[in-house]
């Protein structure tokens, strides 16, 4: 639309927001991925890299967290090869997928011959595997760690004009349906 500018390839800063004097101003700063108190944590790849860095993923893979993002790529990472363990210390697989969409991933990793160790923690990681808390090793050539995302703190940010809403991510790490409705709500509230 001929009233949209898009701008790529800059850092926006607030005080460029500032100075720049927008009536409304939508912060999506999004979330990063926590790294759990895991010995060896380090040697693993986060969830966020997998897809983008498939090519150094090795052929036995344990995904550490069995949420729906790790749930996703764990059937991503089946899907493409590799033979696939997720492991989760809770109880249940998945818990934070709408229902009708966990059925369905739950079957996929089934038919894809996805491990699912829920009631498991990873305690270390180490350069041919991982160790569970009841002393079990995993023999597997890439840890992916799916443990959770932290907020991007929008702060900064928050006075950078009159009208200042957050969206997505930097309010709660949740899902993209959370982060496209809260999006939405507040574009449609500026019309």
């Amino acid at each position: 639309h001929e009233n949209v500018k898009v701008r790529l390839n800059c850092e926006v800063t607030p005080k460029i927001l500032r100075e720049s004097n927008f009536d409304y101003v939508i912060i999506a700063l999004g979330a990063t991925p926590t790294s759990p108190q895991i010995k060896g944590v380090e040697k693993a790849m986060y969830a966020t890299e997998a897809f983008s860095r498939i090519d150094e993923i090795g052929e036995r893979v344990a995904v550490i967290g069995g949420g729906q993002v790790g749930c996703e790529v764990g059937l991503h990472l089946a899907l493409n090869g590799r033979k696939v363990t997720i492991v989760e210390m809770g109880e249940t697989i998945a818990p934070d997928a709408m229902h009708t969409h966990r059925i369905a991933l739950l079957q996929q990793l089934e038919e894809n011959a996805v491990v699912l160790m829920a009631g498991a923690k990873c305690i270390e990681v180490k350069n041919n595997g991982i160790v569970l808390d009841n002393g079990v090793m995993l023999d597997v050539d890439t840890v992916v760690l799916a443990a959770g995302m932290m907020p991007v703190s929008p702060e900064a940010f928050l006075d950078t004009s009159i009208n200042v809403v957050c969206v997505g991510d930097c309010i709660k790490a949740q899902n993209i349906n959370v982060a496209v409705h809260t999006a939405y709500n507040a574009a449609m509230n500026i019309v």
